[in-house]
């Protein structure tokens, strides 16, 4: 288990423990919305870092006409991301100063979201840009559902994480916390939020 600070924190270090983050669960467990936090975490917090997020789904029929070039693949890969519409458009400058950064692995985060929503093809040729693109130091984030994990941990040569469900103390927790952003909170209200979560927790669980 590793918490969520540590896979954005992680993105700034010289040494990336955590070079590939592949992040599994069923459907509907908040897989896209993880990502989505992340990236605005990491422009908020680290603004310099390029952060390129991409839905493989939307770009499936990119993934199916590329064509990857083994004798060349790092710079295929790199090239791969130069060219989708969404990530630099047509300034020259913007592509210059990306492919220096997947080059170097310097500032830049790619995410990679659905990736047992596309064609088997396609799931082959992302895996082989992966694995090219990450012979640099850039970080990576990919997600999916469990009946594609195993092709990915065997080939990325790397575990997943899965989703930990809230506890009740998570819960009460983040509730707490929550409630104190809307409301002026007093001492007395410090010293009481905790308790009177936890009577609001007990109404929500017994009306479910």
């Amino acid at each position: 288990m590793i918490r969520e600070n540590n896979l954005i924190d992680n993105i700034t270090e010289a040494k990336k423990d955590i070079q590939i983050a592949i992040i599994a669960d069923v459907a509907g467990t908040g897989k896209s919305a993880i990502l989505s936090n992340y990236s605005e975490r990491i422009k908020e917090e680290h603004p310099d870092v390029w952060v390129i997020r991409i839905n493989l789904l939307d770009l499936s029929e990119c993934i199916y006409k590329f064509d990857f070039i083994e004798k060349t693949a790092k710079k295929t890969a790199i090239d791969f991301f130069l060219d989708l519409p969404t990530v630099v458009g047509e300034s020259s400058f913007a592509r210059s100063l990306l492919r220096y950064r997947l080059e170097t692995g310097d500032r830049v985060v790619l995410m990679l979201d659905g990736f047992d929503e596309i064609d088997s093809q396609c799931q082959e040729k992302i895996i082989r840009i992966v694995k090219s693109i990450t012979k640099n130091p850039v970080q990576l984030y990919l997600t999916t559902r469990p009946h594609t994990l195993d092709t990915l941990q065997d080939q990325l040569l790397q575990f997943a994480y899965n989703l930990e469900d809230f506890t009740n103390e998570d819960q009460i927790t983040f509730l707490a916390s929550y409630w104190k952003l809307g409301f002026r909170w007093d001492q007395t209200n410090k010293e009481n939020g905790n308790e009177g979560t936890d009577e609001m927790m007990k109404k929500i669980e017994d009306t479910l």
